[in-house]
């Protein structure tokens, strides 16, 4: 490289790095701000938002973090009031608290062609106690109007270096600059998970000297603390985004979380000097075998309980094959267990088993982990298997960072090739059957061999077919059936719906959207409690024939796709369906007596991707009858956003399609 290249990439860097704002000093230029990001859908835009960490040693023998953030945030309409409210997150374990320190906040307004300033007072910032271990430190900027900038900043000190202070670049808001720089010792080597579609700058590292002092207290009455020196590198290391795009919640999408732009840390290693190093960040095997020897978790469902025995022989009668045996056990807890709390991997504090066992009722860790202690006890091969929700965010699929886990599952093996997976924490749920919130890529079965596991939303496909019969009855009426076989989920939604709904609600529901059919005069349910089989229902419609001189007709009646999911323009990450589709309807409709058909829609098929998808609409018309079959199949769940555009156009396709009428008109 010639040293004149060198010299423009060094002024190339510098010009990136150079913050944007000066804080603590606003002018009244500073309240124009232009950018492309902004538009008429803006509330608010994040001018900079700059964070910076640091590690020194403390007096408890070990090391601290100083976090310190500093933001600046244009007003821009009263819907962007609420960036005025700040809340900060701190953690405490019981003997290590985090704190905050130096809070400062202010607004800025415009007035007469003068900056005016207003303060924070201290007794308007609040703190709120969420459980032992989160506490939210609360405030609301003071005098804010549209127009106004507003500024916070505060420094947190932590004592959990295992998890650095994480950073995230973007928010609901545009944000024009934001910055974050973290001073790593040498002798601490972390892991860096990065994560989202925004190009971030990197300016080279800036190696200094560091310099550390540790103090370690004696615990004797008589004795002197301990002070120890470390002398070592320390790197600077800053990661830089600029004109990052706003961030909102569209259709399909798992939860927000997973496509924020974002850096975590992980500590994986200590090198002191002159000491060997010493690994932090466990693997699956050692998290594994801990995890078997915790008393609220692996020691479960491996110790014998013999307090079982009696119940089990009840539970179990009648069973004669190992799969007869496990739908016993699973549909007991699933019947008669209440889950109290919707997450969670360990067993409740101060809880046995067999507590748990006998009020019926636990967290979904208490009750799945109670299954797999039931299956063992009839020694079929049941293992938990560790997973993360949907609204939670997906796992990284390697490291073993527990924290992402919330939830706990069991795989059942019941031959060389058959595993199924239970979850009997929700009612009227099949035997093997999950719920989409389940299907969310990587989790992990826990045993003496531990193993990934893909439960991914490819794997879950929801098929529905409809059938819509038409004809004339001898009194001049149109009589109507329509048989519906509901898919997987909406069957377990069915189902709960209907324990709980009056038969006026079930009717409204079953009617929605069938209006041109006329009243309800019957139907029927089928397979309403038998909830491994798919519900099946069949509706009976009665309406007096026409008398307008030209009739219109949506053929797709209540089953038509009316809204485009997919509203953006465009989409800065992937589109997460919770599962694959295939979606059949038909049709067949003797034409009512005094018509005949004017216009018809045309048939056709659209593809999507080739063979990721397909929509096919079959229409056909003679002198005595109309048939329609429609078709939409979606044959895998997640689509990037380099895909989102087609995939819109396709359902806006669909849209119109189903919205297309027939037109009949009097014979004479």
């Amino acid at each position: 490289m010639s040293v004149c290249c060198a010299i423009c990439i060094c002024m190339y860097i510098q010009a990136q790095d150079k913050l944007p704002v000066k804080f603590g000093k606003v002018e009244p230029q500073d309240f124009t701000i232009t950018s492309e990001l902004i538009d008429a859908n803006t509330n608010a835009v994040v001018v900079a938002d700059i964070g910076k960490a640091e590690f020194l040693g403390n007096n408890k023998g070990w090391f601290s973090i100083l976090f310190k953030r500093t933001c600046r945030i244009k007003i821009i309409n009263n819907k962007g009031f609420d960036a005025a409210k700040v809340v900060i997150p701190l953690y405490s374990n019981g003997e290590n608290v985090e704190k905050i320190d130096n809070l400062k906040a202010a607004t800025y307004n415009l007035e007469n062609g003068s900056v005016v300033s207003t303060k924070l007072e201290s007794k308007e910032v609040f703190e709120e106690k969420v459980n032992k271990r989160f506490t939210r430190v609360k405030f609301t900027h003071p005098a804010v109007k549209e127009g106004s900038i507003i500024e916070f900043s505060y420094t947190v000190k932590t004592d959990f270096i295992l998890h650095l202070q994480a950073w995230e670049f973007q928010g609901k808001y545009p944000t024009l600059w934001s910055e974050y720089e973290v001073a790593f010792p040498d002798f601490f080597i972390y892991t860096i998970l990065a994560q989202g579609y925004v190009k971030l700058i990197t300016p080279p590292d800036d190696v200094r000297s560091g310099h550390f002092t540790v103090n370690v207290p004696n615990r004797t009455a008589y004795g002197r603390d301990d002070l120890y020196s470390i002398d070592g590198s320390i790197i600077y290391r800053k990661w830089i985004a600029k004109d990052v795009p706003a961030l909102q919640e569209e259709a399909f999408t798992s939860t927000i979380d997973n496509h924020i732009a974002k850096i975590e840390f992980q500590l994986s290693e200590y090198r002191f000097p002159n000491q060997p190093s010493q690994t932090v960040m466990s693997s699956w095997p050692v998290i594994s075998e801990r995890m078997l020897q915790r008393e609220d978790f692996g020691a479960v469902y491996t110790k014998a309980n013999n307090w079982l025995n009696d119940d089990m022989k009840q539970i179990t009668k009648g069973a004669s094959t190992p799969e007869e045996k496990a739908r016993k056990i699973y549909g007991f807890i699933r019947d008669n267990f209440k889950c109290t709390s919707e997450y969670g991997i360990y067993q409740s504090d101060l809880v046995s088993t067999k507590d748990i066992f006998n009020k019926k009722s636990g967290s979904v860790s208490d009750i799945n982990l109670l299954l797999i202690a039931m299956l063992r006890h009839e020694s079929l091969s049941a293992e938990p298997v560790l997973m993360s929700l949907r609204d939670r965010g997906v796992v990284h699929p390697v490291y073993p960072l527990m924290d992402r886990f919330n939830y706990l599952i069991c795989e059942l093996k019941l031959d060389d090739n058959k595993y199924v997976y239970l979850d009997a924490t929700k009612p009227m749920l099949g035997f093997g059957k999950l719920l989409p919130s389940s299907y969310n890529g990587t989790a992990w079965v826990l045993n003496q061999q531990p193993l990934d596991v893909n439960i991914t939303a490819d794997a879950f496909k929801e098929t529905t077919n409809v059938s819509l019969f038409v004809s004339n009855d001898d009194s001049g009426n149109l009589v109507s059936f329509i048989t519906s076989e509901l898919g997987d989920h909406e069957s377990y939604k069915f189902r709960r719906f209907h324990s709980a709904a009056s038969r006026q609600d079930i009717i409204k529901r079953l009617s929605s959207g069938m209006g041109e059919l006329g009243e309800v005069v019957a139907y029927t349910l089928d397979s309403l409690a038998l909830y491994d089989q798919n519900i099946i229902q069949t509706v009976d419609f009665k309406r007096k024939n026409f008398e307008e001189d030209i009739v219109y007709i949506s053929p797709m009646m209540g089953e038509a796709e009316k809204e485009n999911p997919f509203k953006s323009a465009t989409r800065y990450y992937p589109v997460e369906m919770p599962y694959t589709i295939d979606r059949s309807y038909s049709l067949t409709m003797e034409i009512p007596k005094g018509y005949k058909v004017d216009e018809l829609p045309k048939s056709t098929r659209v593809m999507l991707n080739g063979d990721e998808g397909m929509f096919e609409y079959l229409i056909s018309a003679n002198s005595s009858q109309i048939l329609l079959k429609s078709k939409i199949l979606i044959k895998k769940a997640k689509f990037e956003q380099d895909d989102y555009e087609t995939l819109r156009n396709f359902f806006g396709f669909i849209v119109k399609k189903h919205a297309e009428q027939i037109v009949l008109k009097k014979a004479n």
